[in-house]
Parts: structure tokens; sequence; C-alpha cells
């Protein structure tokens, strides 16, 4: 407690405890006793500060354990490494860690994209890896959200970077629509991005 309260003062910051590592020598400690330890430090720390201060490490490659740790954590953010080049699976650790009611889940992948390429085109293999990722994410939210319950922000972040399919998209008469421009984020007053532009058929807007 000692060691982490000083830090929990600063104004708009987080605290990130370590709960659980994906490695094996995991076992050698974090499972031990009944709680475990890794789900005492999260009920023990869960009484210094809220979900809007602290969260926790949970290592993705153990799928089946986010369950117990998302039960443990409630609705305080899970950040989550090791998906993809360390075993973890993404799709895995939304249905154990996800919170239907409130994301409270941070993942990161490191080596997938840190180790996409050797070669001249290191930046594009990198950014495509953290392009997919970010992609996957995107459509494990939507099914997981009905579209009443999806946040305006998401909505306009999917937009932004273009995180949906656009080769196939219609009117519900089945025109085709295009997408010339995505426009720049309006933050002011006014439409949510200016300066877009689409084509419905042979019109342009």
């Amino acid at each position: 407690e000692d060691s982490v309260k000083p830090f929990l003062e600063f104004k708009d910051k987080w605290v990130i405890l370590l709960a659980l590592t994906s490695n094996k020598g995991a076992q050698d400690f974090q499972y031990h006793g009944v709680p475990t330890l890794h789900e005492k430090v999260i009920g023990t720390a869960r009484k210094w500060a809220d979900e809007d201060s602290l969260m926790f490490v949970a290592g993705a490659t153990r799928g089946e354990d986010l369950a117990d740790l998302r039960k443990a954590a409630g609705n305080h953010f899970l950040l989550v490494p090791g998906v993809g080049a360390q075993g973890g699976n993404l799709q895995e650790v939304w249905k154990y860690a996800g919170n239907k009611d409130e994301v409270s889940l941070l993942v990161n992948s490191s080596r997938g994209i840190i180790y996409a390429g050797n070669g001249e085109d290191y930046a594009q293999a990198a950014k495509a890896e953290a392009k997919k990722i970010q992609e996957e994410m995107a459509v494990l939210l939507l099914k997981a959200w009905s579209l009443e319950r999806i946040p305006e922000e998401y909505i306009h972040y999917i937009w932004q970077y273009g995180l949906f399919d656009q080769q196939e998209l219609r009117t519900t008469e089945d025109i085709p629509i295009r997408i010339l421009h995505k426009g720049f984020h309006n933050h002011e007053a006014g439409p949510d991005f200016s300066n877009a532009r689409i084509a419905i058929g042979p019109d342009e807007w």
C-alpha cells in the first residue's frame, strides 16, 4: 500500500499494477493460495482506488484465467500484453476479459509489431500488423454492442481510421457507395467531419 498510494495522488494519472504474468514462472508464486496471490493483489488494491485511476496487468496467453481476473477486477481496466507473437489470442481475450458494459480493456501487442518485418519494408509491415489487430478489436466491439449503445466517439474513431470494409458499401436500395475523402475530424460545432466526400452511384456529395 505504501508503495502504491503516493502515485495515486497524481491527478488524471493511472497506476498500472501487476496482477498476473503470462510466463511459465507465474506458477511459482502467482497461483498459490486461496484466493490466489494475483486475486488477492487485485482485491486488496481495489480498496485503495477506483477504476478511474487504477488498472491491472493480466497476461493474455492464459485465456481462461482472464475470466477470474475480470470477475476480481470489476470495471477496472485490464492491461493485457502477450497478444500475437507471444501466443495470446485476441478473440479469447475479449471472450474472457471483455466487459460488455464498459470496455475496460487495453490490449498490447509488442513482438508481433516489432518483428513484423526486417527489411526495407519494415515500417509498412509493422503498420499493417498494428492495423490488423486494431481492426479485429473494432469488429469484436461492434459485435458486442447494439447500435444504440455504441459511443459516438467510437463511431468517429472507426470512420477516421477506416476500420470497416470500404469495398462493399451500399445503400438500402443497393446503390454502391464510394468514400472519396473521409474529411477532417471536427471538434467544434458543426459536422463531425469537415470536407468529407462520398459518391452514391453517379452522384458526389
